[in-house]
């Protein structure tokens, strides 16, 4: 898989990749000042804004390494460019401005990134610790944060935002060994494929929460991403994190129980058939080209555009994370749909390797199904809710209880009913 972010560093003013008068006349300030965002689409600027406000939130919360509103961390829409040959889909540069100091610039070549964009932004937060302090030198490397942070931070917001259950980390349980502390750390997640890359996730964001949970944990961060020059290594997490008495071992005992702690699968957040369904909708809500060279020719939507999206630029990438998010679904969708879902998430991992691939006649099956399930369970639903309106429980009480009597009927006075109410008012 093509990388979703290139690391360039130029030397020289800020003004040597300069913006388009049209893009400074289109700018969005997030409410920090930390972000400044640049896009002639002002719905594209806000949602960016927003969700670059809500990572830093987060950041915050977790490392001391504030973004200056003096120095904000640029982003920028680059989708109505020309697109250079072998550009990614977003690309981070890191710039030395004129008088000292850094900046980091986020370029956007294409749109709908979808859980991508939070990534790269945590990245630009982590590269923008590293460097602000001290501009790299030229001809020095660029020294880069450790994945397994970025994609911590990126699984952490995720989980705030409810996208991704805790029943998802269930799956590093089935491993017959035990994970290796140093070899997850030396993993690359890029060349990962979408089950590999859900588990390297969990366990990023169970490694997140022993270390910030530690005291301290927000200044040795900090002085991780800047200092420690082994980030992917069990001695360069205990040299910074130094409260671990029993060095690797009680580490990784710690890393292994939180874990277990977050793989508890929550029986509350699973879905309806309706909400399952509404959900790889979601998913399978793409709309490309029917013929790129041909504008006239309309757009190809939903799950029978996939063969086509998959054969563009970055399908690939897209790809590749619907098939990760429909690993997520499958965990919390309802018994009825997790089979075509499942189905839905290989059809996405074969258009990632062979985006050639036939599966037309699958997906058409596969649609052919899931109307039929969604169909079926609401007949269901409806004789069932009919069921239950026009039965009456025996147990319940009687309807005529506590009405005084009713028009047109005498009260009785034959012996039997008079002996009966005199025992009655005796109390019996």
């Amino acid at each position: 898989m093509v990388r979703l972010l290139a690391l360039t560093f130029l030397l020289g003013l800020f003004q040597s990749t300069p913006l388009s008068a049209s893009l400074l006349k289109h700018r969005s300030t997030s409410n920090t000042g930390a972000f400044i965002v640049y896009g002639q689409d002002v719905g594209w600027r806000n949602r960016t804004t927003r969700e670059a406000e809500k990572a830093l939130a987060l950041w915050n919360r977790t490392i001391d390494a504030p973004v200056r509103s003096t120095a904000p961390v640029v982003i920028q829409d680059r989708t109505a460019d020309i697109r250079p040959k072998g550009m990614p889909g977003m690309q981070i540069t890191v710039f030395e401005v004129e008088g000292g100091g850094t900046r980091v610039q986020l370029d956007v070549w294409e749109k709908g990134a979808g859980s991508a964009m939070a990534l790269e932004i945590f990245r630009a937060l982590c590269l923008y610790a590293i460097h602000q302090s001290k501009p790299p030198k030229p001809g020095s490397a660029l020294a880069t944060p450790p994945e397994w942070l970025v994609e911590a931070l990126a699984e952490s917001l995720r989980g705030r935002d409810g996208e991704v259950p805790s029943g998802v980390h269930a799956a590093l349980l089935r491993s017959d060994r035990p994970p290796s502390l140093a070899g997850f750390l030396k993993g690359r997640p890029s060349i990962m494929d979408s089950p590999s890359l859900v588990l390297y996730r969990a366990q990023a964001h169970a490694l997140l929460d022993v270390l910030r949970n530690t005291p301290e944990s927000k200044r040795w961060f900090a002085e991780f991403l800047v200092g420690n020059p082994a980030p992917t290594s069990v001695e360069g997490l205990l040299k910074a994190f130094p409260v671990f008495p029993g060095g690797e071992q009680e580490l990784t005992r710690r890393w292994t129980l939180s874990i277990a702690r977050t793989s508890m699968p929550q029986t509350h957040s699973s879905l309806g058939v309706q909400a399952s369904n509404e959900a790889l909708e979601g998913l399978l809500s793409i709309s490309v080209p029917a013929d790129p060279k041909n504008p006239e020719a309309g757009e190809l939507r939903g799950p029978a555009a996939l063969p086509a999206a998959a054969r563009t630029r970055d399908g690939s990438r897209l790809m590749r994370e619907r098939a990760l998010e429909c690993v997520g679904l499958e965990f919390r969708a309802h018994p009825l749909m997790k089979s075509i879902i499942s189905e839905y998430r290989r059809i996405f991992m074969t258009l990632e390797r062979k985006p050639k691939a036939k599966v037309q006649s699958e997906i058409e099956e596969l649609e052919r199904l899931r109307a039929l399930v969604v169909e079926r369970h609401g007949q269901i639903l409806d004789y069932l809710n009919w069921y239950e309106a026009t039965q009456l429980d025996a147990n319940d009480d009687s309807p005529f209880e506590g009405m005084s009597g009713f028009p047109g009927i005498q009260p009785r006075t034959d012996p039997l009913t008079r002996y009966l109410d005199g025992f009655e008012a005796l109390g019996w």
